[in-house]
């Protein structure tokens, strides 16, 4: 089990890739974001294909309408 930073609060999780890191925190969401892993953009055609490590600090971002 590793521990992440995932919004700023800290989780244990198994997901081995992003992509089974996000399917496990956000299950069906329709909502559009972007995830930065140590502060890092991910494009998202690489969530399948990037490792989750102890210790990562993974945000998600949703747009937000206004000015």
């Amino acid at each position: 089990m590793k521990e992440i930073i995932f919004n700023g609060k800290k989780i244990n999780s198994n997901a081995m890739s992003l992509d089974e890191l996000l399917k496990e925190l956000l299950k069906e969401s329709n909502e559009k974001f972007v995830v930065a892993v140590n502060e890092s953009f991910i494009p998202k055609l690489s969530y399948s294909e990037h490792s989750i490590n102890d210790g990562d600090r993974v945000e998600v971002l949703t747009p937000m309408a206004g000015g």
